[in-house]
């Protein structure tokens, strides 16, 4: 991952920019990169990095699956995925609230 450069800051609030950097950004060649390769490989929901992946099999929802293990493993993954992202939201609020004008 790639922490936040100046020129993907301008215009952002401070707020956006600390967030970004708890988990830092990818460049849009990598993410360009995973795109062609999931449709090539008919994926249909694709995620870059962890933090993409989690929320990708967290938010599957009826999302079509090539392979039955992979349906188990969004079912498995899912409860989890969600208690993570629960502790990102109160650490993306308390930024923002320390941070509000």
């Amino acid at each position: 991952a790639v922490v936040s450069t100046q020129s993907t800051a301008v215009g952002k609030p401070r707020e956006t920019i600390l967030i970004s950097e708890t988990s830092g950004l990818f460049s849009p060649d990598k993410v360009a990169e995973d795109i062609v390769c999931g449709v090539e490989n008919g994926k249909y929901n694709i995620g870059t990095g962890i933090e993409g992946w989690l929320l990708s099999q967290t938010c599957s929802g009826t999302e079509p699956v090539h392979a039955m293990i992979h349906g188990i493993i969004q079912a498995l993954v899912a409860p989890l995925g969600r208690i993570i992202i629960l502790f990102n939201h109160r650490i993306f609020d308390k930024i923002c609230k320390e941070h509000a004008a």
